[in-house]
């Protein structure tokens, strides 16, 4: 939920720097990202689970560790989304202050 924290400075930050450069609207930024966020934590928590209930039973299965590892790249590519706004919002605004 940290990633969510931080998703939501992304607004603020770009309507100091001005909405306009923004290539998403405001608040399907922070929607999508929190709910990206979210639904990353459900898939990480339920592979996690699903690991620890195969190793105690001694069933080692690597389809368990898939799915946690794809929570976490999930929530990785959400993050570089999130950058990917920014840096545009940044490099956009920093573009039109010099012309």
């Amino acid at each position: 939920m940290f990633s969510a924290a931080i998703y939501t400075t992304a607004p603020k930050m770009i309507q100091v720097y001005g909405v306009s450069h923004a290539p998403l609207p405001l608040r399907l930024v922070v929607w999508v990202l929190v709910a990206c966020d979210v639904i990353a934590t459900i898939v990480q928590v339920t592979g996690a689970a699903l690991v620890g209930a195969a190793y105690s039973d001694q069933k080692f299965s690597t389809t368990y560790n898939q799915i946690l590892l794809a929570g976490l790249a999930f929530q990785v590519a959400s993050f570089a989304i999130y950058l990917l706004e920014l840096t545009t919002t940044l490099y956009k605004a920093r573009n039109n202050t010099n012309s």
